[in-house]
């Protein structure tokens, strides 16, 4: 993870004010890709300015989005003042934040959700294991990304701004919700804090909307919950069955039947569709699909061990140890 000094983003106090920043923010940063020379650099900060004012031509810049989009302007005007491209996928945090941001090709850094939310839980892994009930690493982490929300129809979601694979900024993702919800309630369970089970309950109408608002759909056995708010056809088994951890823990963790409901009808189509993606020697990424990478195989096995031992599901299971047994047969 690359680390880099920049100026701290501060909050701002009402709309008219964060908009006066961001005009500021969009002026500095047209300056300095002028002043770039033609290459890599000035083009993926000309990819990010491209990116804000697509948001703002479509109307969909609206007061709850501005502190990411602020963030993002602000951070990629930094960054590559300076810095040629990193390798693809690359995090980086700047000095005096915990939030991290991931580099994606033409895109310039960006704001990651899953990956800051990951962050989070491991943070909270090792202040449980210390019995450390503050857990300031944590505390920091969350409260950024909760000022990072936005309003998405009648919910609170954590959306990407970038194109991706066809979709078109701002969408969401059941894989990145569903890992936040989680770290959050976690937060909650840890310190006492209601800030954090607010937050978390406030983010739980993604699974309860349809796309391209929220990321729920019906299907066989319940509700599948999509990888992609763009994408209603694209069903991702691993990250929705990653998503159906995170609800189960929520529900556990804060008591709240609503993430139990949600849970059950996930459920209900997990077990349904866990044999789709086997292809008799691997797996498929999503429901026919190209086969799964390595990674997202590993993944896959990973979501299917942790459901196994959370419910004790026969199908979850068989699948954790056939997958696991793929995964041996295979180089590395």
């Amino acid at each position: 993870m690359l680390r880099v000094r920049g100026r701290r983003v501060r909050g701002r106090g009402d709309a008219g004010v964060r908009r006066d920043g961001a005009g500021r923010s969009g002026a500095e940063g047209r300056a300095t890709r002028d002043a770039l020379p033609a290459g890599p650099a000035r083009d993926e900060l000309t990819g990010v300015i491209a990116n804000t004012e697509a948001l703002t031509a479509s109307g969909q810049l609206t007061s709850s989005r501005l502190p990411a989009t602020l963030m993002t302007l602000r951070r990629n005007t930094e960054f590559w003042r300076s810095n040629q491209p990193p390798p693809a996928g690359a995090r980086v945090v700047f000095t005096g934040s915990p939030v991290l941001l991931e580099y994606y090709l033409g895109e310039g850094l960006q704001i990651e959700p899953l990956g800051n939310f990951g962050k989070a839980n491991a943070a909270w892994g090792v202040c449980r294991s210390k019995g450390d009930k503050t857990c300031a690493p944590l505390q920091s982490l969350l409260d950024a990304m909760i000022a990072l929300a936005a309003d998405r129809g009648t919910f609170k979601a954590w959306e990407y701004y970038f194109d991706f694979e066809g979709g078109v900024s701002p969408w969401t993702s059941a894989m990145s919700q569903g890992t936040g919800i989680p770290a959050l309630a976690r937060a909650y369970a840890l310190t006492g804090q209601t800030k954090y089970s607010d937050a978390a309950t406030a983010a739980l109408g993604a699974f309860e909307t349809a796309p391209p608002t929220g990321v729920a759909v019906p299907a066989i056995g319940g509700s599948h919950y999509l990888v992609h708010s763009y994408a209603p056809q694209l069903f991702i088994v691993g990250g929705f069955l990653q998503s159906l951890i995170g609800l189960d823990a929520y529900g556990d963790l804060t008591g709240d039947p609503r993430g139990t409901t949600l849970f059950r009808a996930g459920n209900g189509n997990g077990k349904a569709i866990v044999p789709l993606p086997d292809t008799g020697s691997w797996s498929r990424c999503s429901i026919d699909g190209p086969d799964s990478t390595r990674d997202q195989h590993a993944l896959l096995t990973d979501v299917l061990g942790t459901l196994c031992r959370r419910q004790g599901t026969a199908a979850y299971c068989a699948y954790a140890a056939r997958y696991e047994q793929y995964l041996a047969q295979q180089p590395g």
